[in-house]
């Protein structure tokens, strides 16, 4: 993941960067668990952003491990949301 002032661009082995507007972001947080899988208190970013397609829009959560510390990641991704108002949908928040 890469954080820019306009945006983030995902990266991810085997498939083609994603990139994903600041306007699009919708908030980041730590998060214990993703899908199945539960990982330390606060062990993963979580990142809150909505997907534009030719089927209407779609809420995503995107997960991340930082096995080097996270804290400038998750600064850098609430810097994004808070350039944006988002209504919060039921059930977002901090895990």
């Amino acid at each position: 993941m890469t954080v820019h002032d306009a945006g983030v661009v995902l990266h991810h082995a085997g498939t083609p960067d994603r990139w994903i507007e600041a306007s699009a972001v919708r908030g980041a947080d730590r998060a214990t668990w993703a899908i199945d899988r539960v990982v330390e208190p606060g062990g993963l970013v979580r990142l809150r952003w909505t997907a534009t397609g030719a089927a209407g829009a779609s809420d995503l959560d995107t997960y991340f491990r930082f096995p080097e510390g996270d804290g400038a990641a998750l600064a850098a991704l609430q810097g994004l949301s808070t350039k944006h108002e988002h209504p919060h949908t039921a059930g977002e928040g901090t895990n």
